[in-house]
């Protein structure tokens, strides 16, 4: 049996076959016609919150963790203990506790999140042969030679958020204060030791997603073959990834991905290897010809290549470019196609590394529950500019771009390009090169002569004669300056070597020379983790790794402030009661022409009733189209439903009731209102405008479900509007 965790309100016409998006209020109109809402909304409130940031651990994050860190208290405090809002959703009291009551005539923006799992997983999934660089195989928690792993909930590896709880415990808190402490903490703890071939987004899938997350990797002729099962990591998984939760991820990453595949040819990439490599011809002007592959392995029909006879280029020699532009150089591509990824999000059923088709436990838990899409989101702190993806590109305090507006307004076009197609990134910043781009200031700028990148700068790929190979760079996506400069000549940071900072816009100072002290920090286009946040559609927020500003802590633009609240506001839209996008048009009575039918799918063995809880009838005979619709809908079919009840609409003094109490559980004369009630406040009687002050404007009206008649778990909700002459 599956069941579907996450309650959806589906609104349809009873008796149309056909369902048409609502223009105007339901009213009766001459001769009979039938007006039809057409609408999925989540219904039932999230109250778990799964958290999981991935931060990449590589030698350049030190100052982005630090960044990030200062961003925890904004998250948590907003999911934790959110404002008290007036009818005009204004803020008029932020509360000390959540368990704290607004003051009368207000009411919380959404109701505090009181369970939350937070989890930290590093980018160091290793080069899988080579030694020398980390593999945390993407177990909790994160933990350095320096810094020891934060004490966690039951040694679990996460942090626990339980105000309800009688007292705190280690890894458990009752105060935001305590949580936030631990948590910039371990944010920091993640350290700049880890491998530099960032797995961003094969790390999360590797914790959440994978069905069989091998142990060990192998070589068995000359191929990696993953051997058995990482049993710590499921146990892991098991403990943190509830069933009924809202599951949020946040990359941090100033790279682009570079998630090797863990089978097949891997063994290219490590220290050898991939740098003995070289692409045939065809692979430079065309990566997707069916003859761009490695020289030595001619694919069939396709000629003889003598350019296959000449030397390796500098450029394939450098390990530091080794996730760079792998297709066109080396003639094929060692890392895991994004499709992986989006699909790990989105779909219900995924093949694990053997092929076979199974569930994916990110969305269909050990027990058969599903969890629905809409609540899983993935949020990616990474290179590209913070200019391009704002929705003023001269001031950050406007905020970003949500996934709506990145694809009306052609933002993905300019930071992302077609990567199928080989069309790149409009927006020059965000090609990858070695070379010097143009629309972009060139080597000899000033000090922000580019207001993005400073400037490009001199690369070094060929080894100076008798000097030591270089290590290779790309152009930067994006700089920023740092809080304070510091002096990098004994250390190995970006301005630590003499050849690499001449020319860098992070080594400049304000009177245009160079030298050893690094004024700002740097990031690369993150194209693969955007490709994954654009496949996702709206589950996706995209922010930069680039901050604005990092000097007023004030400013609704400091660090990375804008990329939580962007976060922020896309999860609001599922722990908010859910709007309407039109208005209904209620009888003399209050009450309007619609009904509620609660689909639920039953065990095997298990006979259909509806006195499972309070304010459920039987689908009376005049309504058993409704359920026709129900099972005839997507939704249904999808989801199995066996089970039709309907919940009673609510009347006379209790629907007033639940018009107008504020009280999460209403109760008339001391006994409690169970059902369910329509509230828009601009007709007459319509209800408390504070039910709906979260709403949008033009959207100031929901169907508000009190006591016993919350929509249960396993269930969908079919709200039928029928309303003729």
């Amino acid at each position: 049996m599956r069941r579907l965790r996450t309650p959806l309100m589906l609104l349809t016409a009873l008796g149309m076959a056909t369902p048409a998006c609502l223009s105007r209020p339901i009213e009766t109109v001459e001769p009979h016609t039938t007006t039809t809402v057409n609408l999925t909304l989540p219904q039932s409130r999230v109250d778990k919150i799964d958290l999981l940031l991935v931060v990449d651990d590589s030698g350049s994050m030190g100052d982005k963790q630090q960044i990030l860190a200062a961003a925890v208290p904004d998250l948590v405090d907003s999911l934790v203990n959110p404002p008290c809002l007036d009818a005009d959703g204004q803020i008029v009291a932020e509360p000390a506790q959540p368990l704290e009551a607004c003051p009368a005539e207000s009411r919380r923006e959404f109701e505090p999140v009181l369970d939350i799992h937070i989890g930290i997983i590093s980018t160091s999934l290793g080069s899988k042969n080579d030694d020398n660089c980390n593999n945390d195989l993407a177990h909790l928690p994160v933990s350095t030679p320096t810094e020891p792993a934060q004490d966690t909930f039951e040694n679990k590896g996460f942090l626990v958020w339980s105000p309800e709880a009688e007292a705190a415990t280690a890894g458990r808190y009752t105060t935001a204060q305590a949580l936030n402490d631990d948590l910039a903490q371990m944010v920091t703890g993640v350290g700049q030791d880890g491998c530099g071939f960032e797995h961003v987004l094969e790390s999360w899938y590797r914790f959440l997603v994978e069905p069989d997350p091998y142990a060990t990797i192998d070589r068995v002729d000359n191929k990696n073959v993953p051997e058995g099962t990482d049993d710590e990591l499921l146990a892991q998984r098991a403990g943190f990834l509830r069933a009924d939760s809202l599951v949020a991820v946040v990359m941090l990453s100033d790279e682009n991905d570079c998630s090797f595949r863990a089978d097949g040819y891997g063994y290219w990439t490590g220290n050898a290897g991939i740098m003995s490599l070289k692409a045939r011809k065809e692979c430079a002007t065309e990566p997707n010809d069916p003859c761009c592959a490695p020289c030595g392995y001619e694919p069939e029909a396709c000629p003889t290549d003598p350019t296959c006879g000449d030397d390796i280029p500098d450029e394939n020699l450098l390990r530091n470019l080794t996730c760079f532009d792998q297709k066109r150089r080396f003639g094929i591509d060692f890392r895991y196609p994004v499709e992986r990824y989006i699909d790990g999000l989105t779909k219900v059923k995924i093949s694990d590394r053997h092929g076979q088709v199974v569930d994916n436990p990110l969305l269909v838990a050990p027990d058969g529950t599903v969890r629905s899409e809409d609540r899983v989101f993935l949020s990616g702190i990474v290179g590209v500019p913070w200019q391009t993806i704002a929705r003023d590109s001269s001031d950050l305090r406007e905020g970003f771009q949500d996934a709506r507006e990145l694809a009306e307004n052609g933002t993905w076009a300019k930071i992302l390009g077609d990567p199928d197609a080989n069309v790149p990134p409009a927006d020059p910043h965000m090609v990858e090169s070695i070379y010097p781009r143009e629309g972009i200031a060139g080597t000899g700028g000033a000090v922000w002569e580019d207001p993005i990148n400073g400037h490009e700068y001199d690369v070094q790929v060929s080894k100076p004669e008798g000097q030591p190979r270089p290590s290779g760079d790309l152009q930067y996506a994006c700089i920023f300056d740092l809080p304070e400069p510091f002096d990098c000549q004994d250390s190995s940071c970006d301005c630590g070597n003499p050849e690499h900072s001449q020319n860098n816009p992070l080594c400049q100072a304000p009177d245009q020379s160079y030298g050893s002290m690094q004024y700002r920090a740097k990031a690369y286009p993150g194209l693969r983790q955007l490709s994954v946040l654009e496949g996702i559609g709206t589950q996706g927020i995209v922010g930069s790794i680039c901050p604005a500003q990092v000097v007023d802590a004030a400013s609704p633009d400091y660090g990375y402030r804008p990329a939580i609240q962007a976060l922020i506001e896309r999860l609001k839209e599922q722990l908010e009661p859910p709007c309407l996008s039109r208005s209904l048009s209620p009888a003399t009575n209050g009450q309007v022409a619609c009904i509620v039918v609660e689909g639920r799918e039953l065990p095997d063995g298990d006979s259909c009733d509806c006195d499972y809880a309070a304010a459920r009838v039987p689908v009376a005979a005049e309504h058993q189209s409704a359920v026709s619709d129900a099972k005839a809908s997507l939704i249904g079919e999808a989801s199995e439903i066996s089970c039709f009840c309907e919940i009673e609409q609510l009347a006379d003094e209790q629907l007033a009731t639940c018009k107008n109490s504020l009280d999460d559980d209403p109760q008339l004369n001391g006994e409690p209102v169970d059902g369910w009630c329509y509230v828009d406040p601009d007709v007459v009687d319509g209800g408390n405008d504070q039910l709906v002050a979260h709403c949008p404007a033009t959207k100031k009206q929901t169907i508000r479900f009190v006591g016993e008649g919350e929509p249960v778990n396993d269930a969908l909700m079919f709200i039928t509007c029928h309303q003729s002459s």
